[in-house]
């Protein structure tokens, strides 16, 4: 039986060794969410309003938000969303024009400034909830250790963890945690778009 091996590693004869193209993409997403979080594109305002607005039509005591109080509100479900939407985006793009097909040249891609027409597009995937082929729950799910070079084994394999080459920095690893315990605590759980329980170890 073929063993699974997490994504962003590649089994190499007993060994998890870094898949070196899966890293920038998982790398890229823990910087955007952590990035999006602090500072959301202002669809994701626009959505936090639209929704209270929403709220207040059926119930009278719920407050207008302000601009700068809909962006403290923006949750992470929304974020994920979105980054979502932009990786399938970058994703595709990248399947049509890319050259040498190797790590650099996909973090390349990943980073490049996107015009209005691009960022148009990811609305609209957003908003349709569209994106999900490139990007999984799992990698922000209870294995998020996963990336900082523990890796926990599946229920049918006999070994207790690996410890290999770590994908990101604690540092990230840690800020991304800080924004799933302060959205999970701002944020009733059935809202969240995904259950997190990982704590730090």
């Amino acid at each position: 039986m073929e063993r699974k091996a997490p994504l962003g590693y590649v089994w190499k004869d007993e060994n998890l060794e870094v898949n070196k193209k899966e890293a920038e993409i998982i790398k890229w997403i823990y910087q955007m969410i952590t990035e999006y979080y602090d500072n959301p594109p202002e669809v994701l305002i626009r959505d936090v309003m639209a929704k209270n607005d929403e709220k207040k039509i059926i119930h009278e005591d719920v407050k207008e938000l302000t601009y700068e109080e809909a962006k403290e509100k923006v949750p992470l479900s929304m974020v994920e969303r979105y980054v979502a939407a932009e990786l399938n985006l970058r994703m595709e793009q990248y399947e049509k024009d890319k050259q040498e097909d190797t790590p650099h040249e996909l973090q390349e891609f990943l980073v490049m400034q996107l015009d209005k027409k691009y960022l148009t597009e990811i609305e609209k995937r957003y908003q349709a909830e569209l994106g999900i082929e490139y990007y999984s729950k799992e990698i922000l799910g209870n294995e998020v250790n996963q990336y900082i070079g523990k890796i926990k084994p599946q229920s049918n394999q006999k070994i207790i963890s690996f410890v290999t080459e770590p994908i990101i920095s604690r540092e990230l690893y840690e800020n991304v945690i800080e924004k799933i315990k302060k959205d999970r605590d701002q944020v009733p759980g059935e809202e969240q778009g995904y259950s997190y329980t990982q704590t730090l170890e």
